[in-house]
């Protein structure tokens, strides 16, 4: 039995809500450390919500690497060209950056031990010129060192996935009797 597997059957077990799967990953999330809370920052679909890279960016423990990551994928420079929608629908991923950066400035992220997501590597590959000119575009504060951070970090180990959801867990998921795809 896999550590998944004998984490959702606990759960189960224990009578916790099993309807919403979300709820079993930011459990098992929470079970686990910076290495799982990256694993899943770089993977996850936004498109089943910010829930779990709101609770990963708020964790102490969080690396560098992943906050960056979930910055990046948040898409920053969008905001920057188009700041009135920061008001708009779309101002949970604005919400969730804000967020981010005052954590930053906090020092709450004290590593930088993860190499950071494609996503995030795509802009900082663009270099620290052009990471402090996207900063200062953006119609939030964005700490000086988080823009000059650069690229540091190891690759996480970032084994197979289905649409952000690690296969381990999904079939975890499974040997419980549980459907995956009401995510």
């Amino acid at each position: 039995m896999t550590p998944q597997e004998d984490f959702v059957r606990r759960y189960v077990e224990q009578g916790l809500e099993t309807d919403d799967e979300v709820q079993i990953f930011l459990a098992w999330l929470q079970a686990s450390g910076p290495d799982e809370w990256h694993r899943w920052a770089i993977n996850w679909n936004w498109d089943y919500g910010q829930q779990l890279f709101e609770w990963i960016v708020s964790q102490p423990g969080c690396d560098k690497g992943t906050a960056l990551s979930v910055y990046y994928a948040a898409q920053p420079d969008f905001f920057a060209d188009y700041p009135s929608l920061v008001s708009s629908a779309n101002d949970e991923a604005a919400s969730l950056m804000k967020v981010i950066c005052e954590n930053w400035s906090r020092g709450t992220y004290t590593t930088y031990a993860f190499l950071p997501s494609e996503a995030a590597l795509d802009h900082l590959r663009q270099g620290e010129e052009a990471m402090v000119a996207l900063a200062a575009k953006t119609p939030w504060n964005v700490p000086d060192d988080m823009a000059r951070a650069g690229i540091q970090g190891e690759p996480n180990n970032v084994e197979r996935a289905l649409d952000g959801i690690p296969y381990e867990m999904i079939e975890a998921l499974r040997s419980c009797g549980l459907d995956e795809t009401t995510v």
